[in-house]
């Protein structure tokens, strides 16, 4: 993917996002507020002014702070292209459910601590944050108050470095700094953290959280429990073998009920040496598969979900981008067993959505490619297939879709380099709406949840934007769903990480489950980036 470069959408595809957004099918997404524009002044920052640009999926909780009982966002702001480029100057925000910014780390008004943080540069409280990786929240520690995770900058000379921090008195504070990496080994760029509990329910760390990133373990205070890293052959440089890396890893225990959870990079999967419920997980590498494409950085995006029945126990979903690939892995041994490839090719494929879409039983797998959005489905017979696919433009093709999902209806919302687009799951992805934005896109995808008091109340989707390569938008933007039939209902007011799933996170204060429920039975309907 190059950031400096980016082919705009064809004019013809421009005349159909102007035409479709004046006249939606059904429904209708309005803007409440964006972070970052002029008009009204008040939500333009007063801190770090031309930090406006945003290039990342942002995470939604109860973080505290006004207004109280309320959810708010986080994401990471930027200047220009030169800082992707360098890989730095990344500033943290929070805004609240109007687009008011409450808080932003570094802050030049942070007042001065005594005492550096554990682990961090002696200028942690003027320290930037790698500008387009993702966040991920959660109460991963046992006291109050949710940790945001994000990567410092690459300025680190520890080759990338995490950072927790929370927001108290007004102010984003770092708690911690992750520990040293082994000399040759990295934390990629553009990679997103996740948050789970990994130990045994009766260990010595039961109820505390550890963060997974790439194919790395660090506990809840940033100290290096496992890397997949190792000495010698192409590991460092491309994710070889014997250790696959990914940018997006995702964890869940899908080897059975004995096993603590495992780490799975979609090349690989890691697994703990000792399961037993005091033990403390230990990594290990259980398998990998040398099909899908060595890449610096690694372009492979991991979900999970019962795609076969008639394979054991869960399946793998890999969008391979260098191949074009979306590919079905057996979770015991990695093995292939299914796989589509993606109309339009181009080394393209962002990160999966995985659920029932169309409404009849088994659930669909969405995925984004260059010039179309795509949804599949298995068929068994060792492939999947398209249920239906839409035009859209998005050269470097791997940004992320979310879905909301009751029984009256299946919304899938998806934004490409020119739109917002709004597709009728269960209506041949008829589409519902288009909306004007713009984006260089990397990982970044909307995110569905609820931001004002009551739990059930209705969603709301929150979008990143930015046009320091051309466009008309930048910033986030929050739009209501004013429209009738209504596209979103009463959702979860929460959205924790980039491989979000109804079973990781439990509610809007960040408690992450000791033991996670499996996200491919019932009540979590078998999804994957699904609210609902």
């Amino acid at each position: 993917m190059t950031f400096t470069k980016k082919v705009l959408g064809s004019m013809a595809l421009f005349f159909i996002c102007v035409f479709m957004a004046a006249t939606p099918a059904h429904g209708m997404l309005t803007p409440r507020c964006n972070w970052g524009v002029g008009t009204p002044s008040h939500f333009v920052p007063t801190v770090w002014q031309n930090s406006t640009q945003v290039v990342m999926m942002p995470v939604v909780m109860d973080f505290g702070g006004p207004p109280l009982g309320t959810s708010k966002v986080a994401f990471i702001s930027f200047e220009n292209a030169s800082q992707i480029n360098r890989d730095g100057g990344g500033v943290l925000r929070i805004i609240d459910n109007q687009c008011n910014e409450i808080a932003r780390f570094p802050d030049p008004n942070l007042p001065g601590v005594s005492i550096i943080p554990p682990g961090c540069p002696a200028n942690i409280l003027s320290h930037y944050l790698a500008p387009v990786s993702g966040l991920a929240a959660g109460r991963i520690d046992g006291t109050a108050g949710v940790t945001i995770v994000a990567v410092l900058d690459e300025l680190t000379s520890n080759h990338k470095q995490l950072v927790g921090l929370k927001l108290s008195g007004g102010y984003l504070t770092p708690r911690w700094c992750s520990s040293p990496l082994p000399l040759g080994d990295f934390i990629p760029g553009t990679t997103a953290p996740a948050i789970a509990q990994l130990d045994g329910p009766n260990s010595s760390s039961s109820g505390l959280s550890e963060i997974i990133i790439d194919n790395k373990v660090y506990d809840r205070y940033g100290v290096l429990r496992y890397t997949g890293f190792s000495f010698g052959g192409n590991c460092a440089t491309s994710g070889g073998p014997p250790c696959p890396r990914s940018r997006t890893a995702v964890v869940a225990n899908v080897l059975g009920p004995n096993m603590l959870p495992q780490v799975i990079t979609g090349r690989g999967l890691y697994e703990s040496s000792i399961n037993l419920n005091n033990s403390l997980w230990s990594g290990t590498l259980a398998w990998s598969n040398s099909n899908i494409t060595n890449a610096s950085p690694p372009l492979v995006y991991p979900a999970v979900a019962e795609i076969v029945a008639s394979s054991p126990g869960p399946e793998i979903v890999v969008t391979d981008t260098m191949q074009s690939t979306v590919r079905v892995l057996s979770s015991s041994n990695g093995a292939q067993l299914a796989s589509a490839v993606l109309p339009g090719g181009g080394h393209c494929g962002g990160p999966p959505m995985i659920g029932d879409a169309d409404g009849v039983p088994g659930p669909e797998i969405g995925v984004a490619s260059c010039s179309f959005y795509t949804l599949f489905k298995y068929n068994n017979t060792a492939t999947l297939t398209q249920v239906w696919k839409k035009p859209i433009s998005d050269p470097s093709g791997q940004t992320a879709s979310a879905m909301f999902l009751n029984p009256t209806g299946r919304r899938i919302f998806y934004a490409d380099e020119n739109s917002l687009w709004v597709f009728d799951g269960m209506m041949n992805g008829n589409v519902i709406q288009t909306i004007p934005t713009s984006s260089s896109t990397a990982i970044e995808g909307p995110v569905i949840a609820a931001l004002d008091h009551a739990t059930g109340d209705r969603g709301v989707v929150i979008l990143a934007a930015n046009n320091y390569l051309g466009g008309c938008c930048k910033g986030v933007k929050i739009f209501n769903d004013l429209g009738s039939p209504i596209l979103i209902g009463s959702a979860s007011s929460f959205w924790n990480e980039h491989s979000y799933h109804f079973t990781n996170v439990l509610d809007s204060l960040g408690t992450i489950p000791v033991i996670e429920a499996d996200s491919w039975v019932s009540p979590a309907r078998n999804t994957y980036r699904v609210q609902q």
